[in-house]
């Protein structure tokens, strides 16, 4: 039976209802980035000696030079940050370099409900609102100032669909990710070719330290029981291919597959951290597997993986063990500027 127009105005004013029920806000001060699992800091952020007109809060930040990431999923965004004379504050959305305008924070519209928040002698605070698709966003803002006129961070707001500002697929946090042992690119249960990486200390990935390969032919090797494996890291702006020869046991029977994998995102700005590089789902429970990731060209940038559960056994599916010691084989570079 054809619905009538009135069906369909009381309907579209339920879900709009609803839409609005399940609205949240969250905030961000600086003191939550340096505290959540799903943001982080870079450089010298220093707290600002304030008194805010509207009582106890937490304190703004400022640097000559710093850089904020937040990986998250929400629909609506806005950056509370100062824009002293001499500054330079990009902000990139998702990899790409944002367009979006800088008002002054009184004018702000996007959101509201904090505007007990806003103190009227700051009047050099700025706000770059953003209406976002439904879903992961990862937000990189990298801010320059002077040591006379230092920029200054306040506060991130999000608006999400629901309580959770969880990520699906961004960081060890990420939602999509299922229970089971998450290793770092450090662990022992790890195996690594006798050449072509190098320890990076980045405070944007897991445990600050990620390994890197542009050698083609490196490899790294992983072996595990369960019914997938989630291979994570950074996303670079060179494109790069990879092979991921899996074998698996079953019983006395050994297989073996190879797949090329193209991990390349040709509209980036800026790479992408703690997002998924390689994910396998759905394998056959109970069987053994390794899985060996060998660089073919571009850049090879692993942070951490997951897995029900892995095992350092299964000899006879591995390469050769490394003849050197971990230390030895990793060259550790500091954090480069980005």
């Amino acid at each position: 039976m054809k619905k009538s127009a009135l069906y369909w105005y009381i309907h579209t004013l339920w879900v709009g209802w609803c839409y609005g029920q399940n609205r949240r806000e969250h905030v961000f001060f600086f003191t939550e980035i340096q505290n959540t699992t799903i943001a982080d800091s870079s450089g010298e952020w220093k707290p600002v000696d304030y008194t805010f007109e509207h009582g106890e809060r937490p304190p703004m930040y400022s640097a000559v030079k710093g850089l904020l990431l937040l990986s998250f999923r929400a629909y609506m965004i806005s950056i509370h940050i100062s824009r002293p004379p001499g500054s330079s504050i990009s902000v990139w959305l998702d990899g790409k370099q944002s367009n979006f305008p800088f008002v002054h924070e009184a004018e702000s519209t996007l959101l509201n409900a904090n505007s007990s928040f806003l103190d009227s002698r700051l009047d050099e605070m700025f706000v770059m609102d953003a209406n976002l698709t439904s879903g992961d966003h990862q937000l990189l803002v990298d801010a320059t100032g002077s040591e006379e006129h230092p920029v200054i961070f306040d506060r991130v707001e999000a608006l999400t669909i629901g309580s959770s500002l969880v990520p699906t697929n961004y960081t060890t946090m990420a939602s999509s990710l299922p229970a089971g042992t998450l290793v770092d690119d450090s662990d022992v249960l790890l195996r690594y070719s006798d050449s072509g990486w190098q320890r990076k200390e980045d405070p944007f990935c897991w445990e600050n330290t990620l390994a890197v390969t542009s050698t083609p032919g490196s490899w790294l090797q992983v072996t595990f029981i369960g019914t997938g494996i989630w291979i994570y890291g950074v996303i670079p702006l060179e494109g790069t291919v990879v092979t991921i020869e899996a074998l698996k046991k079953d019983g006395r029977e050994t297989t073996r597959n190879t797949t090329m994998y193209n991990i390349t995102r040709s509209d980036l700005d800026a790479p992408l951290y703690q997002a998924p590089l390689i994910t396998q789902e759905r394998l056959p429970y109970a069987n053994a597997y390794a899985y060996n990731v060998t660089l073919i060209s571009g850049s090879l940038q692993f942070d951490f993986m997951k897995s029900v559960e892995l095992i350092d056994t299964i000899c006879e599916l591995a390469q050769p063990p490394m003849t050197e010691s971990r230390e030895t084989l990793f060259r550790t570079v500091p954090e480069t500027s980005r």
